[in-house]
């Protein structure tokens, strides 16, 4: 009886610590595509803009 009681926390605690690196990898990967996202803002954004405001200038 307490083998299976063992067992079963035993499983709980490896189901949880499954859980818990597939959510921190998860939060690593939002984290990446957050700043992904600033670096384009900061490098790309002003640039397009800027382009933008040329080309609807020659319409």
């Amino acid at each position: 009886m307490s083998v299976t009681i063992n067992k079963n926390i035993t499983d709980k605690i490896a189901k949880k610590t499954a859980e818990d690196k597939m959510m921190e990898k998860f939060l690593l990967e939002i984290l990446q595509i957050e700043a992904e996202h600033k670096q384009f803002k900061k490098n790309y954004l002003p640039k397009i803009e800027k382009y933008a405001r040329e080309y609807k200038g020659k319409l």
